[in-house]
């Protein structure tokens, strides 16, 4: 496995998911490309939120910190060890299969489950991969914290996640308001869910993705908003939710491009049957194969000002968007 790279300025928000909300005329080269940033300046609801004023700012070097990812550095040779080339996957298929989905929604295709669950691996990737959710990540993805690789090459790079030379870890702790423990932990649970367990197979992170999407106890709903001619909002942490999050459901928001965006809803069948019926018959409806439930909505203002609301109160300092001005919320 080949992680050793050059590249010092690792973005937390691929760069392709923000040329996917540009405001640069096509045609433009991707590295004069720009996006507009508003800093949060008041939070709450759509009459009280205060955005400060639109900042054009170049993509190539934003939502993107030093050596964030890096976890041994060998300062002389100006290489490290990094994250880079296992981001890179999921990276590179993002556009394809987000431009592949809104093609298809166009003509209301049911035929989506592999472009829903290819994008859903790779926003979950940018929630768990952002430093302003480690906490969060951390929570989530903690029985992980235990785990290492039986592999014996893998073993070694994993060894170096946890105690390689990382000259900037004091300062990106200190940014970031974790500790040394908790930055070695976070970079840990990246390394597990992203690495091969056995060459060929997939890793934890598709497995876990591909479980949630199988498992018949659990019912799944997405939505697919677009719009005309109206913006939507990019969070600098990547997502965000409208629903109350619990053991019986879990949903994430994300944007897909800057005229369109996608729900996830993860819920208990068993929870969403009537409280009477009996244990047997749904022990019998949790054997059924479900397909996802997924449903399409074109200009629906309502669901964007809702989204966009949510990712200003969700997001940790700014938001992002193709559009200066004229956004709903």
């Amino acid at each position: 496995m080949k992680l050793l790279s050059n590249t010092i300025n690792q973005h937390y928000l691929p760069q392709v998911e923000q040329r996917l909300n540009t405001c640069s005329a096509p045609g433009v080269d991707r590295r004069k490309q720009r996006i507009y940033k508003f800093e949060i300046q008041q939070r709450g609801t759509s009459d009280e939120i205060k955005l400060g004023p639109a900042a054009k700012k170049l993509i190539e070097g934003n939502l993107s910190l030093d050596d964030l990812f890096s976890f041994d550095v060998e300062p002389r040779a100006n290489l490290r060890h990094n994250f880079e080339a296992l981001f890179q996957r999921y990276e590179e298929q993002l556009k394809t299969h987000t431009e592949a989905l809104l093609k298809k929604a166009e003509v209301r295709s049911a035929d989506i489950v592999d472009e829903l669950f290819a994008l859903y691996s790779a926003k979950l990737l940018n929630f768990i991969r952002n430093p302003y959710v480690i906490h969060k990540s951390l929570d989530t993805f903690k029985s992980f914290k235990n785990h290492h690789p039986t592999d014996p090459e893998s073993n070694h790079l994993f060894q170096l996640v946890l105690n390689g030379r990382k000259p900037h870890q004091v300062e990106t702790c200190k940014r970031l308001g974790i500790t040394n423990v908790q930055y070695r932990e976070w970079l840990g649970i990246l390394f597990m869910l992203l690495t091969e367990l056995e060459p060929g197979q997939e890793n934890m992170l598709d497995a876990v993705v591909r479980q949630m999407f199988t498992d018949k106890k659990q019912a799944v709903f997405v939505m697919i908003s677009m719009y005309t001619k109206e913006k939507c909002l990019l969070s600098d942490r990547s997502f965000s939710t409208n629903v109350l999050q619990g053991p019986d459901k879990m949903g994430m928001d994300f944007n897909l491009r800057h005229d369109a965006f996608i729900r996830y809803v993860f819920i208990s069948r068993a929870a969403s049957l009537p409280p009477d019926m009996h244990p047997d018959r749904i022990a019998f409806f949790e054997t059924l194969d479900q397909p996802v439930n997924a449903f399409y909505v074109v200009d629906d203002l309502m669901q964007l000002r809702g989204f966009n609301m949510n990712v200003i109160n969700q997001s940790h300092s700014s938001v992002f968007c193709a559009a200066k001005d004229g956004i709903l919320f």
